[in-house]
């Protein structure tokens, strides 16, 4: 790296500036040297036997101002941060849903249901209903919450296999703990399905596990 002068000052002191600088970027030393033809030039290395060198002493450039670092992690924080396993979503916690234990008014069956049954009608032989007389069937208090007699299809008045009556369902709202019973049955009933089912009936049956799940994280 070096720049010769043509004789001309103005070139001279240009070269002189341009390599003043480059040195004190680097803070290393500068030669000027005089060649036999007077030719005045400088740079970096030492001057050729022919020529007249003097070295130039330079301030070194100061350091750059080094950005903070960071502090660092302690081994043992570090080490606890990686064995930590990441957090786990909690449970999906949904309402708990109103249930009701129901018996059948016609068969006595108890069933467990969302959605009570309205009244409906069944035939009057069905309900085990003994027929002395119309006063007695639908006339005693507290009794088989039967309503008068309705004749489907039958010209022959009075009660026949053919009569119809409306009746209702007695159910019962489920308490918390019978709730959570009752949910735990309908599971594992669930699972059972599941285990049996066919594949185009897997994905109905996964969802009704997911939801009753649900429902048990609040038990």
């Amino acid at each position: 790296m070096s720049r010769r002068s043509d004789g001309h000052a103005g070139l001279a002191l240009a070269a002189a500036a341009y390599l003043l600088l480059a040195a004190t970027a680097h803070a290393g030393p500068v030669y000027r040297c005089v060649d036999a033809h007077g030719a005045v030039s400088f740079q970096d290395r030492p001057c050729p036997r022919t020529s007249t060198q003097k070295q130039l002493h330079l301030p070194a450039a100061p350091p750059a101002p080094r950005r903070p670092m960071a502090p660092a992690t302690p081994p043992a924080a570090a080490a606890t941060a990686a064995a930590a396993p990441a957090p786990r979503a909690g449970p999906v916690h949904v309402p708990l849903p109103v249930l009701y234990g129901c018996n059948n008014a016609v068969t006595g069956e108890y069933y467990i249901t969302a959605t009570p049954r309205p009244g409906y009608l069944a035939p009057l032989g069905a309900t085990g209903v003994l027929q002395p007389s119309l006063g007695e069937v639908y006339g005693a208090r507290g009794g088989s919450r039967l309503s008068a007699p309705e004749t489907h299809d039958q010209p022959t008045p009075g009660l026949t296999g053919h009569t119809f009556v409306r009746v209702r369902d007695t159910c019962r709202r489920l308490d918390h703990g019978q709730t959570c019973a009752a949910l735990r049955r309908m599971q594992d009933d669930n699972a059972e399905a599941l285990r049996q089912a066919f594949s185009e009936d897997e994905a109905a049956l996964e969802q009704r596990a997911a939801e009753l799940q649900a429902q048990l994280a609040g038990c």
